[in-house]
């Protein structure tokens, strides 16, 4: 959020916000742990993000693990393997990053809510800066408008879904 007082709209460069994330690597994990995510179909980002611990296609096992992604199962000795499923580790930080967001997104009112999902394929107006968990602007170029980092459009795209199926 701005300080405030300040402009929302001001194109300083002091004003650029990021992710404002603890020192936990699960909730802001490095961008090689999650290289194969970020290389699925938006599709397949956003059935990931709706429960990072599903049972797996095997179509998208196929992806996950073509990308550098694994799969794991887990089952008794002498009885048939279970479903293929995201590795913990990798269950975990999709898991921790959208609870990350579901806090952020409870805390907007519904009208901003509504102004981040009618904008989520393209740049924001810059009276949502203020509201963005990550923004994504470049400062040598001035503009009020912005865009949102890759896990809050691919967050904000879940919300869309889940909002339209309701």
């Amino acid at each position: 959020m701005p300080a405030t007082g300040a402009d929302p709209c001001s194109s300083e460069p002091d004003l650029v916000y990021v992710a404002e994330v603890n020192e936990d690597t699960d909730l802001d994990p490095s961008p090689a742990q999650l290289a194969w995510f970020f290389a699925l179909d938006l599709d397949e980002q956003v059935q990931l993000i709706a429960d990072p611990e599903m049972a797996l296609p095997l179509t998208l096992v196929k992806r996950i693990t073509t990308l550098g992604g694994t799969a794991s199962t887990a089952y008794w000795v002498g009885q048939p393997p279970g479903p293929l499923r995201l590795t913990p580790h990798h269950a975990r930080l999709l898991n921790r990053r959208r609870q990350h967001l579901l806090e952020w997104w409870s805390g907007l009112p519904a009208a901003v809510q509504q102004k981040f999902l009618d904008n989520r394929h393209g740049e924001m107006q810059c009276d949502l800066r203020g509201f963005a968990l990550e923004a994504v602007t470049t400062p040598t170029e001035p503009s009020s408008m912005f865009s949102v980092g890759p896990f809050s459009r691919i967050f904000l795209e879940w919300r869309a879904t889940t909002a339209e199926n309701a």
